[in-house]
């Protein structure tokens, strides 16, 4: 016989553990490889390392390797293990008696592999050596008996083999719990209460005994428990149950669903295998028939059906066994409906587990009425949802909060809803097959309208208390993204024929503030149309017709898909807001209508507009209001022009703005960042040293995806000016994959535009002037103006580098006449110049003289001294094309004496060159 003692007291080890303890010691000193341990403990049997590590870290405890210094059995990485104790030969020592052995036994149920359960396993093992005592919990499905079997299988000789598996579900009666484990130990028991002799076969014995499926009987079963774990201080108990027993030395340890794949990005059939609910599916599927090589599609098809069985391994395996029979398609189409709760599994499955209709049935008639009912109700969430929606779900079941709490957790504590504890608000769900199941109770009930009714009033009231504009400018939290799905649920009820078509309305007005931080503005769009067709005669000039104009025209300008609808809108929404007195609704429309003349470039409006927004900022009171209107002055006055003036209140808005509440999109009033404006015109001024840092400062990662894409636009822009191509290059680059991947269409107009803009700097002009081109069409039909101009002035370069004068004379004429006409006069000086330029290569000199000195003495004017310099130095070039250089150089050295900054600049740096060419010196 084989024993291992301390002290003369045995110590008790599994005889896999004792093997390798033996196998070691024979060869005290030496590496034994994890081959030769493999082959030698389990001789025959395939398994992997982790098996080999686990009985190495029982055999360490058991050894109590590491206690006060002491060391057994080292690890030498990557070849194997050695036992490193002295070691000394005796004779050996009186042996114990055997311990009991059970004449009887209740043999385990076959397991089936166990996938992604490794790291609970493991844990869950951890405790039962530890504690004696664990049950696993969570929801039917779950995977609870198959772990339980698993662990129980792998533990077997540890407890001398003596393993009983008592599955309790067949037990209607409570009172023949007992009974059944002592018919599962081999007691013949004559007395009405067999406990005191099932404890007293226990008390000596080294057993582990496996309470399956405790739910219905969960009382008997933790009384049960109890009485063994302080009677038989050597026997350990696994339970299974969907709510803990709450008995004296168990160890509660939840089941959660298996990993999924990420729904966000598409993972590829050669990485599907990592994800342990993928896994679960292919290899269930492939054992039902389904014998193809899987692609990337049919990976895509797999991962969302798992997520949509919530990765629950009882549904995964009767999903896939459908899918073995009949294919991804047909399985993944008919997973939506019903059909999926009465699909059956394995034959060998216990009766609760044939179907996902009795796996849940069984769970719910475990309910008492009142958790029956609040589970029907809460079945109207599409997913995440707070105690402050249940509170308002059952506002007329005349229960105090608290009970409504006690209610919560008692179905929580049955595994029908699971909790998610991850921030300070707890958050609830119902899984979606319980979802399903428990929807098709409310049905069936004749309650599924009022609870429908109740959940649209709910979203209603809170779309109007949650914080929008935190959203927009923080960030979507978990509470809106929540709130959500729960706005998809209750909109389409409210138009339907059961609905209410008054809260419809109203929803829909709300939908649209709320669903712009999410850059959802076709859904929003949507909405707002389908309910302003459904306005009658007497709501018409209404508050409700006012917000849903409103919101109908803010969406249309965040979409720049239709220009002269939004204006109507905003239009008709301004004179209902005038003709009600509401002033703040005023002015959120008239910056709405500024955004919507910037946008398409028509800068001659800005100004009085701006004036009539300090005039109701004045009224409001607020003073993010009257600086946000301050900030459409500024713009309005650099946009014209007036660069001084726009400078000195561009100070005055940052300033501000540092102690003031930021105005975020969903206000719909709203011009982004003040760097935007004032990095443009800081450089404009002749300071690009300061246009860089302040650039630098524009919010390019905003969680607002639309002011992201504009302050990624506006510093590339900026940096282009100055001449720094790379960082203009990759903040385009950028520009277009985050346009692309929230389909922002009009910024993907802008990003292709930079592109061509690059190309002409790298000198591809025949490339550039198709991509600007397109680019330049792209944003006319969305009456995106604003940075039209810019690409234009670019195109006319490209033009003219490849003899197409006439063609850029054509654009440069047409650009001019419509800053006269429309305003905009900031980057005439610009115009102005490449027109000196085109009419100098067609050899008019004295036409060229006379654009040059127009622009300079524009750009004076305006106070825009990097135009200025950009003139002096064309009609420097001018002059020395002609050999008149010495005229002019004085007054470009004049010029390029007034920068203190931005030397290293690309127009600085030309100028510098051109006077060494002229033979002067900077002063």
């Amino acid at each position: 016989m084989r024993l291992l003692e301390r002290d003369g007291q045995p110590i008790n080890i599994g005889s896999r553990a004792l093997e390798l303890l033996i196998a070691l010691v024979e060869r005290g000193g030496e590496v034994v490889s994890k081959r030769t341990l493999m082959a030698r403990v389990w001789d025959g049997l395939t398994v992997d390392e982790g098996s080999l590590r686990f009985q190495i870290a029982t055999l360490r405890r058991a050894l109590g390797d590491g206690v006060d210094g002491a060391r057994y059995i080292s690890n030498v990485p990557g070849r194997g293990y050695c036992f490193v104790a002295p070691l000394a030969i005796d004779e050996p020592a009186n042996i114990q008696p055997v311990a009991p052995r059970l004449q009887r036994q209740q043999f385990l149920r076959s397991s089936v592999n166990v996938i992604g359960r490794e790291e609970i396993v493991d844990k869950i093992t951890e405790n039962l050596l530890a504690y004696r005592f664990v049950t696993i919990h969570g929801a039917g499905g779950i995977g609870k008996t198959t772990v339980a079997t698993s662990i129980a299988s792998a533990q077997a000789e540890a407890f001398d083999n003596n393993v009983v598996f008592l599955d309790l579900s067949p037990i209607k009666d409570p009172s023949l719990v007992v009974s059944a484990l002592a018919s599962a130990l081999g007691l013949l028991v004559d007395s009405s209460d067999p406990t005191p002799a099932v404890l007293a076969m226990l008390r000596d014995m080294r057993a582990l005994i496996v309470l399956d499926s405790c739910e219905h009987v969960v009382e008997r079963a933790a009384a049960l428990g109890e009485s063994i774990y302080r009677e038989a201080p050597a026997v350990a108990i696994i339970a299974t149950s969907r709510e803990p027993l709450r008995a004296i030395g168990e160890r509660v340890i939840r089941l959660a669903p298996l990993d999924l794949p990420p729904r966000d990005e598409s993972v590829p059939a050669s990485a599907l295998m990592q994800f342990p609910a993928a896994r679960l599916f292919v290899e269930r599927a492939a054992a039902a028939g389904l014998g193809a090589e899987l692609n990337d599609g049919d990976a895509a098809v797999i991962a969302e059906m798992c997520h949509a069985l919530d990765g629950m391994p009882l549904a995964i395996e009767i999903a896939a066994s459908r899918a073995g029979q009949h294919g991804l398609a047909e399985t993944a189409q008919l997973l939506d409906g019903r059909f999926r709760l009465r699909w059956r599994g394995r034959r060998s499955a216990m009766p609760r587990h044939q179907t996902l209709y009795e796996t849940l049935d069984w769970s719910f008639e475990l309910l008492s009425s009142c958790e029956k009912a609040a589970l029907q109700q809460l079945s109207v969430f599409p997913g995440f949802f707070t105690l402050e929606a249940v509170q308002s779900m059952m506002a007329d079941s005349k229960r105090e909060a608290d009970v409504i709490d006690e209610l919560l957790e008692n179905i929580v504590a049955k595994s029908m809803i699971s909790v998610d504890l991850g921030d300070e608000t707890a958050r609830y769900r119902l899984l979606d097959t319980t979802r399903a199941y428990a929807h098709a109770k409310l049905a069936e009930s004749g309650g599924a309208r009022e609870i429908a009714h109740r959940h649209a009033r709910f979203v209603a009231d809170k779309l109007a208390s949650i914080d929008i504009a935190s959203i927009a400018l923080k960030g979507v939290t978990r509470e809106a993204t929540d709130l959500l799905g729960d706005l998809r649920v209750a909109l389409p009820w409210t138009f339907s024929e059961q609905g209410d078509r008054a809260l419809g309305l109203r929803l829909a007005a709300q939908c649209g503030p709320f669903l712009i931080p999410f850059s959802l503005f076709d859904e929003a769009g949507r909405w707002i149309e389908h309910a302003m067709s459904m306005l009658e005669e007497a709501e018409r000039g209404s508050a409700l017709e006012m917000d849903l104009e409103a919101a109908h025209g803010a969406v249309l300008i965040m979409t720049q898909t239709n220009g002269e609808r939004a204006q109507a809108a905003l239009e008709r929404a301004l004179v209902i807001a005038e003709r009600l007195g509401d002033s703040r609704v005023e002015y959120r429309l008239i910056y709405c209508m500024q955004l919507l003349r910037l946008n398409a470039g028509e800068f001659n409006y800005l100004l009085p507009m701006a004036r009539r927004l300090e005039i109701l900022a004045d009224k409001i009171g607020e003073p993010h209001c009257a600086t946000s209107a301050l900030q459409m002055v500024a713009c309005s006055h650099g946009l014209m022009g007036d660069q001084p003036l726009a400078q000195q209140l561009f100070e005055q808005v940052i300033k501000e703005r540092s102690v003031s509440d930021p105005v975020s999109p969903a206000d719909y009033a709203f011009v982004g960042d003040p760097w935007i404006g004032f990095s443009l015109t800081l450089w404009i001024r002749g300071y690009p040293d300061q246009a860089v840092r302040a650039a630098k400062l524009i919010s390019t990662d905003s969680p607002s995806v639309l002011f992201s894409c504009m302050g990624l636009s506006s510093a590339a822009v900026v940096f282009r000016e100055i001449g720094d191509n790379v960082s203009a290059d990759f903040l385009g680059a950028k520009l277009r994959e985050k346009a692309r991947r929230y389909s922002m269409a009009p910024y993907q107009a802008v990003a292709m535009g930079f592109a061509g803009q690059s190309l002409v700097e790298q000198g591809k002009f025949a490339e550039a002037i198709d991509r600007l081109q397109e680019a330049l069409l792209l944003l006319r039909a969305r009456e995106y103006g604003v940075y039209g101009a810019i690409f234009a002035r670019s195109l006319v370069k490209a033009l003219g580098a490849t003899g197409r004068s006439s063609e850029a004379r054509c654009a440069v004429d047409a650009r001019i006449k419509q800053i006269n006409s429309i305003g905009g006069a900031y980057d005439l000086p610009e115009w102005l110049r490449i027109r000196g330029v085109l009419e100098a290569v067609s050899g008019e000199t004295r036409m060229a003289e006379d654009s040059l000195h127009a622009s300079i003495d524009l750009a004076r004017r305006q106070g825009a001294l990097s135009w200025e310099l950009r003139s002096e130095i064309s009609l420097a070039r001018l002059m020395l094309d002609q050999g008149r250089g010495e005229s002019v150089s004085a007054r470009l050295e004049a010029v390029l004496n007034r920068f203190d900054e931005g030397f290293a600049t690309g127009d600085l740096i030309s100028a510098s060159s051109l006077l060494e060419q002229l033979g002067h010196t900077i002063g």
